[in-house]
């Protein structure tokens, strides 16, 4: 849902780090939630691990696509009008969706999946709506739809990190051009590093990762036509509106947690108000071209 920072950037950037470290490092993709997800890590490296990482990947997204029928997520919009038992997994995102959609104000709101399912859906939405209960019930009103678009792969990065922090290993994970983290100092000691791109394409800098995600997003995403040329598109709802945010702008956060930079970078490109981390404590974003000066992990 992203295009502020590039595949090709995204996979520059990791190739460039891995080339040039002083230590080795083995690097593996694969195409997981629609996308490429990259997983660079130091060497040696015990075997099966990058498996496990990448199998944490596809039970990430059998538990949040709303595009796969069989997927849990889009079993629970189907029967959006009853009430039906989750597992623990899918009842936790859920439990935290709530929660940051309270202290975004609004901004962030997986129930906008509504509109992406249904363009002409005049259900009122809003995670307030979601009705959680005991033994992990889950209400849905009829007609209400949940998408997981904006943190899903922020999920999915966050239980990589878990795995390969218990093994003992430094990495970068990059999910696409989506979500980010940094795992440990890196192979030369001084943080993993990845360029960074605003909507227009241009290097804002490059970001400095150490036991830390990233997210950036963009209110126009680019779709290159046949004819080589290129266009804009906006796909961001404002759960307020109920219209795509079409102003262009690129929000880039920092935090320890690629979920909680995620969800900010969708909140922020909705609000374009970096008030919303007063919420987020330890969080820090800009905002392009809104942003106030360079952050600690973006530097010169």
């Amino acid at each position: 849902m992203r295009a502020a920072l590039s595949t090709l950037a995204v996979a520059a950037a990791l190739i460039g780090g891995a080339t040039t470290a002083r230590a080795e490092v083995v690097e593996r993709s694969q195409w997981v939630m629609g996308t490429v997800l990259r997983i660079v890590v130091e060497a040696p490296v015990e075997d099966g691990l990058l498996d496990e990482c990448f199998d944490l990947a596809r039970a990430c997204e059998q538990t949040l696509s709303r595009w796969d029928p069989e997927a849990e997520l889009a079993r629970l919009n189907a029967a959006a009008g009853g009430e039906v038992e989750v597992s623990p997994e899918l009842f936790a995102w859920l439990e935290r969706c709530a929660r940051d959609h309270e202290r975004t104000g609004g901004a962030f709101d997986p129930t906008v999946g509504t509109w992406i399912l249904d363009p002409d859906s005049d259900v009122e939405i809003g995670m307030d709506r979601v009705r959680l209960g005991p033994g992990r019930t889950v209400f849905l009103p009829a007609g209400l739809a949940l998408d997981s678009g904006g943190d899903g792969k922020g999920v999915a990065v966050d239980l990589i990190v878990d795995r390969l922090r218990a093994a003992g290993v430094d990495a970068l994970i990059s999910f696409g051009e989506s979500s980010s983290y940094g795992l440990g100092r890196g192979p030369d000691g001084q943080g993993w590093k990845l360029a960074v791109r605003d909507a227009s394409g241009e290097e804002v800098g490059v970001a400095v990762l150490e036991d830390s995600g990233i997210s950036v997003s963009w209110s126009l995403r680019v779709e290159q036509l046949a004819d080589g040329s290129s266009h804009r598109q906006p796909h961001i709802f404002d759960p307020a509106t109920g219209e795509l945010v079409e102003e262009e702008r690129t929000a880039v956060v920092w935090s320890r947690s690629a979920t909680e930079a995620e969800v900010l970078s969708t909140a922020l490109i909705v609000r374009g108000d970096l008030a919303i981390l007063e919420e987020f404590p330890g969080a820090e974003a800009l905002i392009t071209p809104l942003g106030p000066g360079r952050p600690h992990w973006l530097p010169e």
